[in-house]
């Protein structure tokens, strides 16, 4: 079960954090390791240890202090630390027993249940990042996750695989760390949506946006109804009109987190609304 933390639950405010792993963070990571490796599901503590090492580049000199594990892990900067997290559910964890005997937990089992442990703190300490599959990735607000998840869906057709592409890349920018490549986020994410105007209609976007999906304006079905129209030209001009999106003017409006995670949320909702129009009318007579 996916439980909310006490101050979810309770509505207390807090602010989110995208540039830090503070040290109750480390104190919950550390208390984690501790009941990993009681359950065997890290055994060779030697390999933690030196895994920590290399991540904060401890020299020679450093490394005679025998310095313990949770000194080691205080010490680590928030990247480090993050770092580490990923290493550990790549290289760290294992199976515990083997499939012969009747005490038998595997690998999939053991990544899930450290997944779901990180994500917990990431939930207590209100943290900007998710755990998935092994990699940190920011958070959406709920709306945004939403259409994503649609658009994921619509994007597996081997039509739109150009545009998948460029969503994907979108969501790969939107999540680098330390900082988020929020203005080619933005490129990518409007790219995406028209590549999927040129798949899905048979129609050059490319070269001018506004003029290709013209010709899809109209009330009947299949065609998309003018306000529509309109948002979707508007949400294409912000490409042009950012600054360091399109172009590298140094004038131009901003592209912040925010501005990308909509972005990203319009770019999925467009895309899964003209795959279901596109169902309607596979035939558009020009």
């Amino acid at each position: 079960m996916d439980s909310l933390p006490l101050n979810k639950r309770l509505n207390v405010s807090k602010k989110i954090i995208f540039d830090d792993f503070p040290f109750s963070a480390k104190v919950a990571f550390y208390y984690l390791v501790q009941d990993l490796k009681k359950k065997n599901y890290i055994y060779d503590n030697q390999a933690l240890l030196l895994e920590i090492k290399r991540i904060e580049r401890y020299t020679a000199s450093e490394d005679q202090k025998e310095e313990s594990l949770s000194e080691l892990i205080k010490k680590l900067d928030w990247i480090s630390s993050l770092n580490l997290i990923e290493r550990i559910y790549e290289k760290l964890l294992s199976s515990v027993g083997d499939s012969f005997n009747e005490y038998y937990i595997p690998l999939e089992d053991v990544r899930e249940y450290y997944s779901n442990e990180i994500n917990q703190i990431l939930k207590e300490e209100n943290l900007g990042f998710a755990f998935n599959n092994g990699r940190f990735v920011r958070k959406f607000r709920s709306q945004t996750a939403k259409s994503i998840r649609n658009s994921n869906k619509v994007l597996d057709d081997p039509r739109l695989e150009s545009s998948k592409k460029h969503f994907n890349k979108a969501l790969d920018f939107y999540n680098k760390y330390p900082t988020a490549d929020t203005e080619n986020s933005v490129k990518e994410a409007i790219c995406a949506l028209e590549a999927c105007v040129e798949s899905l209609f048979s129609i050059s976007a490319s070269n001018n946006f506004d003029k290709a999906i013209n010709k899809l304006q109209g009330n009947e079905s299949g065609k998309i109804p003018a306000p529509i129209l309109e948002s979707m030209k508007k949400f294409y001009s912000y490409r042009g009109s950012s600054i360091g999106v399109a172009h590298a003017s140094t004038e131009g409006n901003r592209v912040s987190i925010h501005e990308a995670e909509l972005a990203l949320s319009l770019s999925a909702t467009y895309i899964t609304y003209l795959y279901d129009i596109s169902q309607n009318n596979s035939d558009i007579p020009f």
